[in-house]
């Protein structure tokens, strides 16, 4: 470790870790690694982890504070509150990215400040916390963010739809804006289902299946944001 950060990112999530060693990792960008050979690993495990950690926090919350919410708008509201752009919002508020250790390039690109670098790394803080510490440690980060973000959607009905936020996350990466197909019609006339397909370009993201049109691409979607967290 460069520098005293880690004493300084612990005063700022207010948490004291028995095992630094797993917030230097959850800090730790594959670039950095990849630049010093005494480098124990990077975070790259710890996001996989905390991806589902987030996930479940906010589901729990959403079932036991919210009963009047249909499970349609939870999963909306869920994307929502652990989309990308959320969890970089939560970063930033953090200052997250004054702690992260980048390679030389990555760093000199401002890599520390990109939103997908930011989620990445909140994802990684959470399930640090959630190993040194257990859920209620974990827990204690994250579930004010949340709360929070859920409380805003419902009080504004300030959410996004599985489109919306799966447009987010691929101009965010990839500069490009999905499209949706309609693959087919199937059904008598009066009760008709569709299934559609959402792309990248020409790669195929997700398919899905509805009664309109406009709820297949909404399932093609949330099967894509399913694939792509």
């Amino acid at each position: 470790m460069p520098d005293n950060r880690l004493e300084q990112l612990e005063e700022r999530i207010k948490y004291n870790f028995k095992d630094n060693g797993l917030l230097e990792r959850a800090i730790t960008h594959s670039s950095y690694a990849r630049e010093h050979a005494d480098c124990p690993g990077d975070n790259e495990r710890l996001e996989f982890l905390g991806d589902s950690i987030l996930g479940f926090l906010a589901c729990n919350i959403l079932y036991g504070e919210h009963p009047d919410l249909s499970e349609g708008d939870m999963a909306k509201i869920k994307s929502y509150v652990v989309s990308e752009p959320a969890l970089a919002s939560y970063a930033e508020e953090l200052a997250l990215g004054d702690y992260i250790l980048l390679g030389r390039s990555e760093w000199s690109m401002g890599g520390n400040y990109r939103p997908a670098l930011l989620a990445d790394t909140f994802e990684a803080l959470i399930a640090a916390l959630y190993i040194d510490g257990g859920l209620e440690a974990a827990a204690g980060l994250a579930c004010p963010f949340i709360r929070r973000r859920i409380t805003l959607a419902v009080t504004s009905d300030d959410y996004r739809d599985f489109k919306t936020v799966l447009q987010e996350i691929i101009q965010e990466h990839r500069r490009i804006t999905p499209t949706y197909a309609i693959l087919s019609a199937y059904g008598p006339e009066h009760d008709k289902s569709f299934v559609a397909a959402v792309y990248a370009d020409k790669e195929l993201l997700g398919a899905g299946k509805g009664k309109s049109k406009k709820a297949a691409e909404q399932d093609a979607a949330k099967n894509a944001l399913e694939k792509l967290r």
